[in-house]
């Protein structure tokens, strides 16, 4: 994925209100999650506590784990323009041997 070999990767567009994009690796294990600048802020400033409650206190937590966050900036010399993209490296908790009864939507707010 990182060497750019993007055709192995899959892509999702949400059609929720965010207008997340959403890439899935070949074998459905990871996903990688567009966000915006302020999520991006958010999910820093609060790392060190989110890494704590993963790996210490609960380890068996059903909360998606994220591996990575990430910014992208991309110059155009010729325009003297920048464009940055936010995103996420996740786990994807549907790929899974277990049967799924349920599913539920969980939103955030702001």
């Amino acid at each position: 994925m990182f060497n750019a070999n993007f055709k192995s990767l899959t892509e999702l567009c949400s059609s929720g209100k965010s207008g997340s994009f959403f890439y899935y690796t070949s074998d459905g294990n990871f996903m990688l999650k567009t966000i915006r600048k302020d999520e991006f802020k958010l999910m820093k400033s609060i790392l060190k506590n989110y890494y704590d409650h993963i790996t210490v206190e609960n380890q068996d937590s059903m909360i998606s784990r994220i591996y990575g966050l990430h910014k992208v900036i991309f110059y155009r010399k010729k325009h003297k323009m920048q464009k940055k993209i936010y995103f996420c490296v996740m786990n994807n908790v549907f790929c899974t041997h277990l049967k799924i009864d349920y599913r539920y939507d969980l939103k955030g707010s702001t």
